[in-house]
Parts: C-alpha cells; structure tokens; sequence
C-alpha cells in the first residue's frame, strides 16, 4: 500500500486538497487528520529543547574544545590518545 501525505483544507463537510493528487477518479484510501497548528507547537517545543541544550557552545573561549571535547561533554578527563607518552 503506497502512502503519501498531502495538504488538504476542511469545507462544508469535504476534505479538499490544496495540491494536485495523481489518482484515479473514485480511489478509497484512509484519511488521518492531524491539524497543523498541534504539529507545529509540538514542533517549535522540540527544537527549543534541543536549541538549549546548545546554547553557548561557540562562545566559551577555550580554544581546546575539539582536543579535550570528551572532558568538556563528560566532565572528566579521558585517555588522550594523541598526547599520551607511552
């Protein structure tokens, strides 16, 4: 069964699409309604979650942050492969 998703507006009882649907006259299908302005709540909610998570890490002023990332993200020093001395 092949799915797609396309845009479609609600009037006088009939779901009317807002671009042009390549099918057949007389196709059944399902219909799942998920309104736009719930989709884009949630979705706005989720990326300034994850956008303040991030917030400041350009502007720190170490200039190590590539070699001692794992320290920085981990809190704690790990084996530094690159300038160990064994």
């Amino acid at each position: 069964m092949k799915t797609d998703t396309i845009e479609v507006v609600y009037e006088g009882g009939v779901f009317k699409p807002l671009e042009k649907v390549k099918l057949k006259e007389h196709t059944r299908g399902r219909v799942i309604v998920s309104s736009e302005s719930e989709d884009v709540q949630s979705l706005v909610k989720a990326q300034t979650s994850a956008l303040k998570k991030i917030v400041g890490i350009g502007s720190s002023g170490s200039k190590d942050t590539a070699r001692k990332h794992n320290e920085y993200i981990y809190e704690r020093p790990k084996h530094d492969q690159w300038n160990s001395s064994s």
